[in-house]
């Protein structure tokens, strides 16, 4: 969780920090069920690579998110850095955590429903 925590702080998550957890286990678990059913002499580690390169292009940014002229990655990337603020008050980080985390901010980017 904490490499997933460092790229919400950079702004390089599309998916909310949950949700980009979630994905990378399903895509893991997934990817090891099917592996596991097939024959030996059909497995192709090219299948592992194209699943992982899924996964990574749904869940990161090639660049940072707070680049974007919206405020979804500003707002994800804010939320994730939050708890690490020491200048600001428990209310002001309760406060800017409220404002921020809206549903309609935590939803899944436009450049992901494409």
């Amino acid at each position: 969780m904490s490499h997933i925590r460092r790229l919400a702080v950079g702004g390089w998550l599309r998916v909310d920090e949950e949700l980009a957890v979630t994905l990378i286990h399903a895509t893991a678990r997934g990817a090891v069920l099917t592996w596991l059913t097939l024959p030996e002499d059909r497995r192709d580690p090219a299948l592992l690579t194209a699943l992982r390169e899924s996964m990574v292009a749904a869940v990161t940014s090639q660049v940072p998110a707070v680049q974007d002229s919206g405020p979804a990655g500003a707002a994800r990337a804010l939320r994730a850095a939050l708890p690490e603020q020491t200048t600001l008050s428990g209310a002001e980080r309760h406060l800017l955590t409220e404002w921020h985390v809206m549903p309609s901010i935590s939803r899944v980017s436009p450049a992901v429903r494409r």
